[in-house]
């Protein structure tokens, strides 16, 4: 009996049209976009293409998109970026505990060095309460972190009660979207305030969105 796979919400075959997009760029088309020979252009311009897809998928623009090498950098570019900023005041983060580990061993990462944090539970449902959220809320608050949708569960977590709560108190709020974009509609106009983390079409590519 073939088993039945059930973790595509982490990791998922690559959709034909996809590979058929992606195989010019692994192959003849492996120019460095940075490069000014016509090979390098010519990625260059794939690559601000693929930002316009994103950006209209997402409703925002495409200077706001960094590709990184996977979503474990979008997501410590993100908590990392902004706890260590020296723009920033603030020295404390919330996550929810039910966030990817990776996004978990940033924040540990940080409290380590100084930073203080909150772990906010779910409630029994497997969804973050704003409330909850709200409750851990401290004066030096930097960032509040919770994923879009949890990847082991599915559950669907309110990130527009929980980014206008952020928004309301000046605090930004960050969600990794990798199983989210895609599959539910993210429109970031909504959504103040707001870091996102998202897996794009090809399996080694991540973004951040800010």
């Amino acid at each position: 009996m073939t088993p039945l796979y059930l973790d595509h919400a982490a990791s998922s075959p690559l959709a034909p049209e996809v590979a058929d997009a992606m195989a010019p760029w692994l192959s003849d088309k492996f120019g460095n976009p940075h490069s000014d020979h016509l090979t390098g252009i010519a990625a260059a311009s794939a690559v601000e293409h693929a930002k316009d897809q994103i950006s209209s998928l997402l409703a925002c623009a495409p200077d706001d998109i960094i590709f990184t090498s996977g979503a474990t950098e979008a997501n410590n570019l993100a908590l990392k970026g902004i706890l260590q900023s020296k723009k920033i005041a603030g020295r404390h983060l919330i996550v929810s505990a039910i966030e990817h580990k990776r996004v978990l061993e940033a924040a540990r990462y940080l409290e380590h060095v100084g930073c203080d944090l909150a772990v906010v539970p779910p409630e029994a449902n497997g969804r973050v309460s704003a409330s909850e959220v709200a409750d851990a809320l401290r004066d030096d608050t930097a960032l509040v972190s919770v994923m879009a949708v949890n990847n082991e569960t599915g559950a669907i977590q309110p990130i527009r009660e929980i980014a206008e709560l952020c928004a309301g108190r000046a605090v930004l709020f960050h969600t990794d979207a990798a199983q989210a974009v895609g599959r539910l509609a993210i429109d970031l106009s909504d959504l103040p305030n707001t870091l996102l983390s998202l897996a794009t079409s090809s399996p080694a590519r991540k973004a951040l969105v800010h």
